[in-house]
């Protein structure tokens, strides 16, 4: 009985009491959320090494890139000439073509009025035929009214001549269809070449310009 007793657990209860069960898998998990971490700070600190190198990068001038405030404001400076040549080029296409409108506006105008200057001299004509066919009749019946009808005629005369429209003269004339209206042809033995015997309406020119043909008799060899 007494050996039993002294082969008991000398150990002392409170110790025994105390300690607390070891476990094996709560270490085991620990690490591994150590090691978790661990990784997930590692990869942030790579993603804004990474992120930062990218700014750096992208905020880093180009290699061979010219980088001088000087050499830029030229670069500037000569865009703008080249800007300012091109407005000149357009300015002066505009000029030109303002300039080139405005002479044909002229041509134009200056067609008109000589059209409507034309018919107007053209329309008066007349006036003048009756006028030399009464003269000619008065002076072959010798009335000495004609002196008034010549001074009508005279001053009628000297306005057309003011505004340029004289008549030519056609009697004696090589015949010319620019100028004459042949009405009929007589035999002369006077003449080789087709010419201008008789003249029935005067023609009549405005500056250099035939205004009205005259009316004529063309020689015709026999």
């Amino acid at each position: 009985m007494k050996k039993d007793e002294t082969q008991k657990d000398t150990r002392n209860p409170e110790i025994l009491e105390d300690e607390p069960p070891r476990d094996i898998n709560k270490g085991n998990t620990k690490s591994k959320e150590k090691e978790k971490q661990k990784n997930s700070e590692e990869k942030s600190k790579k993603k804004k090494e990474e992120s930062l190198q990218t700014e750096t990068e992208e905020t880093k001038p180009a290699e061979g890139k010219e980088t001088d405030p000087l050499q830029i404001l030229m670069d500037q400076l000569a865009q703008t000439e080249e800007q300012k040549k091109d407005l000149e080029d357009k300015f002066i296409r505009l000029v030109a073509e303002f300039d080139n409108y405005k002479k044909r506006m002229s041509r134009d105008f200056d067609r008109q009025s000589e059209m409507v200057r034309d018919k107007i001299f053209l329309s008066l004509l007349p006036v003048m035929d009756d006028l030399d066919r009464l003269l000619q009749h008065e002076e072959e019946n010798g009335n000495v009214s004609l002196e008034g009808i010549v001074l009508i005629r005279n001053n009628f005369e000297r306005i057309l001549n003011s505004y340029g429209v004289k008549a030519f003269e056609s009697v004696g004339q090589p015949f010319d269809p620019e100028k004459h209206d042949a009405m009929m042809t007589r035999k002369s033995e006077e003449h080789k070449v087709p010419t201008v015997v008789e003249e029935f309406e005067k023609g009549y020119k405005i500056n250099d310009k035939v205004l009205r043909h005259a009316r004529v008799v063309v020689s015709a060899a026999e």
